[in-house]
């Protein structure tokens, strides 16, 4: 998987899709920081990405339930 990410990223290293497959293979692959660097892209590339969204979704329904905590 991330072989072929790699190779999609290759072709286009701007696409949000590509970028997001190259994150998830990372993850998968037990690479975290290649991860967090797609990630990073990912977010700058296309904001409107729905894997973005959902992160963003995710980040703030943790900080609600953070901002509960005692």
């Amino acid at each position: 998987a991330e072989r072929l990410a790699g190779e999609a990223l290759a072709k286009d290293a701007r696409s949000g899709d590509a970028l997001a497959n190259a994150a998830v293979a990372a993850l998968h692959g037990g690479k975290p920081s290649i991860a967090a660097r797609h990630l990073a892209a990912l977010k700058a590339a296309a904001p409107s990405h729905p894997l973005v969204v959902r992160m963003g979704q995710a980040e703030e329904a943790f900080d609600r339930a953070a901002g509960g905590a005692v």
